[in-house]
């Protein structure tokens, strides 16, 4: 089965279509899918998809939003964020990093802000960054990347840091539920 990612933050189904005896992968677009000059406005989205696939001999469509692993997660707390001077810093128990003053606004945007090490920031201001922050698809958490190792943080908690209302917010790390650290 054939998986397509669509675009936004959500994942589209993709529909693998027989003409003929022939073979041909079918990507169902979203445009098709949405009120557009190709569909007739009048119609329900369950008559557009008819509409579409009535030349089709089979369609199989793989819904791609349930989650891929039947594992559970444990949270476990290893720092926290706090705001200082405007910068995001981010203190866990084997480094410190940051996200600076002028990227938190990207962050807040929903777009990666970079994170450098502070130690990095110390020694050279043109540091390269070391991970990336972003929000979930769900808008629930923050994700830190550092060094390919994945914490996160819960948006509310980061919100609450960002607007004053707490001093630090929660950072953990996620480890599979049979797995201790």
């Amino acid at each position: 089965m054939v998986t397509r990612r669509g675009y936004g933050t959500h994942q589209r189904p993709v529909a693998l279509c027989a003409w003929a005896g022939l073979v041909k992968i079918k990507f169902c677009e979203i445009a098709v899918f949405r009120k557009s000059e190709n569909a007739a406005p009048l119609l329900s989205p369950c008559a557009r998809r008819r509409v579409i696939c009535s030349n089709v001999d089979e369609c199989m469509v793989k819904n791609t939003l349930t989650p891929t692993t039947k594992t559970d997660v444990k949270f476990e707390h290893i720092g926290a964020a706090r705001l200082y001077n405007g910068s995001v810093r981010i203190d866990v128990k084997t480094m410190q990093a940051v996200i600076p003053a002028g990227e938190v606004h990207r962050l807040e945007d929903h777009w990666p802000a970079p994170v450098y090490d502070i130690s990095d920031v110390m020694k050279n201001a043109d540091a390269a960054p070391v991970g990336k922050a972003w929000i979930t698809r769900s808008g629930k958490a923050v994700m830190i990347s550092i060094n390919d190792v994945q914490y996160v943080s819960p948006l509310a908690q980061v919100k609450g840091m960002l607007k004053g209302e707490r001093k630090y917010a929660n950072v953990s790390t996620m480890q599979p539920a049979g797995v201790s650290a």
